[in-house]
């Protein structure tokens, strides 16, 4: 079921039960997805960090949303949120491999 994701700067569009949309389902800390910001339709990467009410959490989302790099090929956050669901991480979406598939020899 898709839903939209209204922050203070604009809309994303997130579909968690779309397979191919999902990019880690329940890892450690968050589940990634694809999404789409609703109003020109930019393919962006959407993190959900999980168990908001734990401080390692909440330190986790200051930390992450807050970095600015600026380096070719290094995901730009675009925009963080908290609402009653959790937080959420948006990022520019780089299309290519990821390292983690990559066979480092």
């Amino acid at each position: 079921m898709s839903f939209v994701l209204k922050t203070n700067q604009a809309a994303y569009l997130l579909d968690p039960d779309n397979d191919s949309l999902v990019l880690k389902r329940k890892g450690k800390w968050s589940s990634v997805y694809l999404g789409y910001r609703v109003e020109d339709k930019l393919p962006v990467v959407i993190k959900k960090l999980h168990n908001p009410n734990e401080m390692q959490t909440q330190l986790r989302f200051q930390r992450e949303a807050l970095m600015g790099f600026n380096f070719d090929g290094v995901q730009h956050t675009l925009d963080a949120w908290k609402d009653e669901s959790g937080y959420y991480i948006i990022k520019e979406f780089i299309d290519g491999t990821f390292i983690a598939s990559t066979d480092a020899t």
